[in-house]
């Protein structure tokens, strides 16, 4: 039933993939900032947003348009130039139904978050088709009276709501793999966790090379990959609070985590919106950025969006590749073969006397004045 489709990560719809690798829709990827931000941008009524995101990229209409296949025809962006500088043009959305949730409504439509672990761009959704005339829809946990709510925790105002829909259990999961957890969305004590050496693999040696890298109170962004287990080593070696971590969804902070739980970090600092965290990344905000390397040519040109029939999409990866101030790659070049935990002599297999520690680089998150 699906005949468009646009978005930033499409690693979790198989369903659309298997459409757009048969020609059945039309299929685009754009930066992950890209689409949040023209949520936002379209709400507000503007013909569409302006970047210099995606250029010389696949989404660059000289190149592919961001288009997925054969099928997908329309020109949604263009180049254009501002002050004899190059930048994308990303046509508006016109959208008038939104599929939101949130945790508790109250009689009168109003939607506030608290067990959410992200926020993500649903005001700005619900804006965009409450200014169309359309139908905002929003799952919740729970209904109280008018009046119970604190206004000051209200996300989505009941003016841009049109139905609530009560949903409990597996119909409502925090994330893909916890049903919920207080640490998700920072309520509760900090989780400490015990420290779980990793096995000395190829992993962990690029992972430990990466974090000799790390400069003095850093705002990082780690991807998927990887880059994950480097967050593992500032843990052994104690220094995970030394770093402020940051995730495209909107997460500042938090104790290290990876898989289904990589973007949902437990303990956040911090929980913004998707497209105001995006407007941080676009402005240059990350000052090192970590990233692996999926697919790369002999004059570093890096694939991180499509293989074969996988679709996996850029996600945020062009956005922060484009305006980080450092940017590292980190791959084992083994072109999707796995290989076995290394087999090494006692003597060099601590992780304290492979590489210099990470302690020894003497950098300090800078305190408050």
């Amino acid at each position: 039933m699906v005949k468009f489709a646009l978005g930033g990560h499409w690693g979790l719809i198989p369903g659309l993939q298997t459409l757009s690798n048969s020609n059945k829709n039309q299929g685009y990827n754009f930066p992950q900032g890209v689409t949040a931000l023209l949520l936002r941008d379209s709400a507000a009524g503007k013909p569409g947003t302006v970047s210099h995101v995606g250029l010389k990229t696949f989404v660059d209409p000289r190149v592919e348009g961001g288009k997925i296949n054969n099928a997908t025809k329309e020109d949604l962006v263009s180049l254009i130039h501002i002050d004899n500088e190059e930048y994308l043009f990303y046509k508006r959305i016109d959208a008038n139904v939104a599929l939101l949730r949130g945790t508790t409504a109250d009689e009168n439509g109003n939607i506030t978050m608290e067990d959410e672990c992200l926020f993500l761009e649903n005001l700005a959704a619900a804006q965009l088709v409450s200014n169309m005339s359309g139908t905002a829809i929003v799952q919740v946990k729970k209904v109280v009276k008018a009046g119970e709510l604190n206004s000051q925790r209200v996300r989505i105002s009941g003016i841009f709501v049109d139905v609530v829909i009560v949903a409990d259990g597996e119909d409502h999961m925090q994330t893909f793999a916890v049903q919920m957890s207080g640490a998700f969305c920072g309520r509760g004590e900090r989780l400490q966790g015990e420290t779980k050496q990793r096995p000395l693999d190829a992993k962990k040696i690029i992972a430990r090379r990466a974090a000799i890298e790390l400069r003095r109170a850093p705002y990082l962004h780690y991807g998927i990959g990887v880059p994950e287990v480097i967050a593992e080593v500032t843990d052994e070696e104690g220094v995970t609070d030394q770093v402020i971590v940051t995730v495209e969804p909107g997460v500042i902070g938090g104790t290290p985590a990876g898989g289904s739980a990589l973007v949902p970090r437990p303990s956040p600092e911090a929980i913004i919106t998707q497209d105001q965290m995006f407007d941080f990344y676009d402005g240059g905000g990350v000052d090192q950025a970590f990233f692996g390397l999926a697919e790369c040519d002999s004059e570093g040109n890096l694939n991180v969006s499509k293989f074969s029939t996988k679709i996996a999409g850029c996600g945020g990866f062009i956005n922060i590749t484009q305006n980080a101030k450092e940017v590292f790659f980190c791959g084992t070049f083994t072109a999707g073969k796995s290989h076995s935990p290394l087999t090494l002599h006692a003597k060099t297999a601590s992780i304290s006397s492979t590489l210099p520690s990470v302690r020894s680089s003497g950098w300090r998150r800078k305190p408050l004045s």
